[in-house]
C-alpha cells in the first residue's frame, strides 16, 4: 500500500521477466532443423533459376553473335567470288592462263585462311565465355559454402 507506482511497475516487469526465463524451454538445434531445411529449399530454387536465366541469356547471346559472324563470312565469300569472276574474265581477256590459275589458287588460299581464323575467334570467344561461367560458378559456390558451414 506505501509502494510508489514506478517501484510497482518494475516489480511486476521484473516478476514477468523472470517467470517467462525459468517456464520457457531453450533453442534447440532440432527445432531449427525444419527451419534450415526450408532455407536450402529456398536457396536451391533460387540458384536453379539463376543457373537457367544465365543459360538462356547464354544460349541468345551465342546465337546472335553466331548469326553475325555467319553473315560477315556470307558477305566475305560473295565479295570473294565476284573480284574472282571479275580476274577471271580479265585474264581470259588477255590470255594468261597460267597466272589466272595461280592468282585462283592462292585466292582460294587466303579465303580458306579467313574462315579457318574466323572459326577460331568464335571458338576462342566460346572458350573465354565458358571459362567465365565456370569462375563464377566456383566463385558463387565458395560464397554459399561459408555460410552453409557456419550454420553446421
Amino acid at each position: 500500500p506505501g509502494m510508489p507506482m514506478s517501484q510497482a511497475l518494475r516489480t511486476l516487469t521484473n516478476a514477468i521477466e523472470e517467470d517467462k526465463r525459468e517456464n520457457s524451454e531453450p533453442w534447440m538445434l532440432e527445432q531449427a532443423q525444419d527451419l534450415l531445411t526450408a532455407i536450402s529449399h529456398n536457396t536451391d530454387l533460387v540458384r536453379q533459376g539463376l543457373l537457367y536465366t544465365f543459360d538462356r541469356v547464354d544460349y541468345y547471346d551465342t546465337e546472335e553473335q553466331e548469326k553475325e559472324a555467319e553473315t560477315q563470312e556470307e558477305h566475305q565469300e560473295t565479295l570473294a567470288e565476284r573480284q574472282a569472276l571479275e580476274m577471271a574474265h580479265e585474264q581470259a581477256t588477255t590470255g594468261g592462263v597460267h597466272d589466272f590459275v595461280q592468282e585462283q589458287i592462292d585466292q582460294f588460299r587466303n579465303d580458306v585462311t579467313t574462315a579457318a581464323l574466323n572459326s577460331v575467334r568464335i571458338v576462342e570467344r566460346r572458350q573465354g565465355h565458358i571459362e567465365r561461367r565456370q569462375s563464377d560458378m566456383g566463385e558463387s559456390i565458395a560464397e554459399m559454402r561459408t555460410p552453409l558451414e557456419q550454420m553446421l
